[in-house]
């Protein structure tokens, strides 16, 4: 939960909703054993209802947990689909849009 927290603090945007923690094998890591493996779930926002700017807040997010030393691996989960937001343009945007992501976030042994 450290380095979930040490990222938030970084960038206020994101909101968090939801944060849960397992145990658990992952195939796709090439060790053997048991992950400490959090999934983190929240909405992010910005006044203009950009989705190119959430996918970036979104993406810093996930890049700053990566460099976290006690962090393995971070995969985006969910993420504003690049096709857009419906109803959001420059000329006509979305007062204080927000959408939801997920992170996977595997912890180091």
């Amino acid at each position: 939960m450290r380095a979930v927290g040490a990222a938030l603090d970084q960038i206020p945007e994101p909101r968090l909703n939801r944060l849960r923690w397992t145990l658990a094998e992952d195939p796709g890591l090439q060790d053997d054993g048991l992950y400490e493996i959090g999934f983190v779930e929240g909405e992010i926002g910005t006044p203009a209802g950009d989705d190119r700017v959430y996918r970036e807040g979104i993406t810093r997010l996930a890049g700053l947990l990566g460099n976290d030393d006690a962090v393995q691996r971070v995969e985006i989960v969910r993420q504003p689909a690049a096709a857009g937001l419906q109803g959001n343009t420059a000329a006509n945007p979305a007062p204080h849009a927000a959408v939801s992501f997920a992170l996977k976030v595997w912890l180091k042994r």
